[in-house]
């Protein structure tokens, strides 16, 4: 198969590599969907507000005090947090109530 762009030079640098041509179209055809994915807008906060929404609040303050601070242990979200989108589900991001260390929860 002939690829264009950046799938050419990935396909070219997999068989410099001995990839076979199914892993490759395998391969590319991951990364043009995820492509596609991000291209589509669908990774944004108004999707993922608009998701975070529908969750009941006691799941919802679940995951805001379930993410562990690395920094001091603290597993609490400090107001100000945001909501955000990713592939397959909501992603909080923010900051410790206690450090302000910078904290992640993936809602799954």
């Amino acid at each position: 198969m002939e690829y264009i762009g950046k799938y050419k030079e990935m396909a070219e640098q997999f068989r410099k590599d001995g990839c076979d041509e199914v892993m490759i179209a395998e391969f590319i055809s991951r990364e043009m969907e995820e492509d596609a994915f991000y291209d589509s807008g669908l990774e944004d906060a108004i999707d993922s507000e608009k998701l975070w929404a529908e969750f009941p609040n006691d799941i919802k303050d679940l995951f805001l005090n379930s993410a562990l601070c690395d920094k001091c242990g603290v597993s609490s979200f400090a107001p100000g947090y945001k909501i955000v989108g990713s592939k397959y589900s909501v992603v909080i991001e923010g900051k410790c109530i206690k450090c302000s260390e910078d904290m992640v929860r993936v809602c799954d």
